[in-house]
């Protein structure tokens, strides 16, 4: 409206010069400015909706941002968290196992009460290794150098124990024939842990699951073997393990599963020696 007044005092000062200007040379400037003010404000009513729009998705924006900033470090949180937990897991784990390795001549009910324990604490410790494992997947996260070298085993050996692998390996396989459990177990942890991919390392676990074996412990026994069939299940122990677990289970009275295992040797190793005496124990059960 304002330029509506600006343009008809124009044109009346000029009417007043001219002195033949009449109402109807006003229109064409009237529907001109009319045109102009619809124009402007559809552009001005357009502007509005993308600044409200802008404004929305803004605050969405943010909002998303600001989610995903906590969810991050909630997980983060979570992680270590977890990763402490899982430390504490291991401490409590390796105590445990001194304090059984200490008691192994009492009865056998304290045996089986911290055996049971044992099982509880290596699948807590799993079940927790796993849940960090996916939440550093997702954060794009890697172990801590400290942890690497945890789980690699990769440690200088003692000034006291055998330099190479072979050496640590047949030591431990002399202490084990003589009789001695206490040296030989830990020897071939010592061999697994600082040669987890040793050629003997098959044999080694399957020599630990045979001193628990040897010292009535069935039910650690037979956890061992398991290690040895699924961690080495190409290798020249893994039917023998399978047989043993077998008879481990029998020897607890659980003749079902000391099935379940002969016939899984027997169907998995038909050719081996091991299946062999499996079918024999079968005949007898």
């Amino acid at each position: 409206m304002k330029h509506v007044l600006i343009i008809s005092v124009l044109l009346l000062l000029a009417g007043g010069f001219s002195g033949c200007v009449t109402q109807q040379d006003f229109y064409p400037y009237d529907e001109r400015l009319y045109r102009l003010e619809q124009q402007a404000q559809v552009q001005n009513s357009e502007i509005e909706k993308n600044r409200d729009r802008f404004s929305r998705e803004l605050s969405t924006y943010k909002n998303d941002a600001q989610q995903s900033r906590n969810q991050s470090a909630s997980l983060t949180a979570t992680l270590d968290g977890m990763r402490q937990e899982t430390r504490q897991l291991k401490g409590q784990l390796e105590e445990l196992e001194y304090r059984l390795n200490q008691e192994l001549g009492t009865a056998g009910q304290t045996e089986t009460r911290y055996s049971q324990r044992v099982e509880q604490l290596e699948a807590s410790l799993a079940e927790a290794e796993k849940q960090i494992g996916y939440i550093e997947n997702y954060l794009n996260l890697e172990r801590p150098e400290a942890e690497k070298t945890e789980v690699t085993g990769e440690q200088k050996p003692a000034p006291d124990q055998p330099s190479t692998e072979t050496e640590l390996y047949l030591k431990a396989k002399e202490a084990f024939d003589n009789g001695d459990d206490e040296t030989a177990r830990e020897q071939f942890h010592a061999l697994l842990k600082r040669y987890p991919k040793s050629k003997n390392a098959d044999n080694a676990q399957f020599w630990i699951a045979e001193i628990f074996y040897r010292e009535q412990w069935f039910e650690k026994a037979i956890l061992e073997y398991n290690k040895v069939i699924e961690n080495y299940p190409k290798g020249n122990k893994a039917p023998d393990a399978m047989l043993k677990q077998g008879l481990a289970f029998y020897k607890l009275g659980d003749k079902a599963n000391a099935r379940v295992m002969l016939k899984e040797c027997i169907k998995k190793y038909p050719q081996s020696h091991a299946s062999q005496i499996a079918r024999k124990k079968l005949k007898g059960f």
